[in-house]
């Protein structure tokens, strides 16, 4: 997080300034912003739906004439990223902005109707929103060479080799299953690579012999 200029952050270097940079790299992080986020939202006027990440509002009272029930997909990837449909977000953004206090950037996209947001591909349609990372997964593919690919023995003495180190202690253990719970909840947005290591490391931990 690089520190802002005096004149930019009135509150550089004081004790809410030094607070705020040691919240944002706790590995907690992504619980505080969802957090945060959930309470301007309600404060907002939106409502959660039974869909994770999906709230609703209407635009006047609800069932009136001419009022409408409006949807919010909120996907966290450090940011808070707003997607209209048919119509701007603005008035919508400026409101969630002022009770964050958020930085909101507004996407507009492409003449077919997508945009891509942290390797996330969004494909809005008159009356829906499809989320996929498709394009995200192929282009891992991308970067395999053509062909078979050669088998290199490992060496003998590496293969012989038992493994010393320590078993890890309970707290130590306790430790590195919430650091790698923490990983996998930050990648399930946006890393299915790294989600589905942790998924599989996690299984791994849980039951070492099978």
């Amino acid at each position: 997080m690089t520190p802002l200029p005096t004149s930019v952050h009135l509150q550089f270097l004081t004790h809410l300034w030094h607070l705020q940079k040691a919240i944002y790299g706790l590995k907690d992080s992504g619980f505080i912003f969802e957090g945060h986020w959930n309470r301007a939202l309600m404060e907002a006027g939106w409502m959660k739906s039974g869909v994770l990440g999906l709230w609703w509002k209407w635009t006047g009272k609800p069932g009136a004439a001419g009022s409408q029930l409006i949807g919010l997909c909120a996907t966290f990837v450090d940011d808070l990223a707003i997607l209209g449909i048919s119509v701007s977000p603005s008035t919508l953004i400026a409101e969630i902005a002022c009770k964050g206090p958020f930085t909101i950037k507004e996407t507009h996209p492409t003449d077919e109707g997508k945009v891509r947001w942290a390797g996330v591909d969004f494909e809005l349609k008159k009356d829906e929103i499809r989320i996929s990372q498709s394009e995200y997964l192929q282009s891992l593919g991308a970067s395999v060479p053509e062909g078979s690919v050669p088998s290199t023995p490992l060496p003998l003495n590496s293969r012989d080799r038992h493994d010393t180190s320590p078993p890890l202690s309970p707290p130590e253990a306790k430790q590195f299953r919430l650091l790698l719970g923490g990983l996998a909840w930050v990648a399930w947005d946006s890393r299915p690579d790294l989600a589905e290591a942790c998924n599989k490391l996690s299984r791994s931990v849980a039951y070492p012999t099978e």
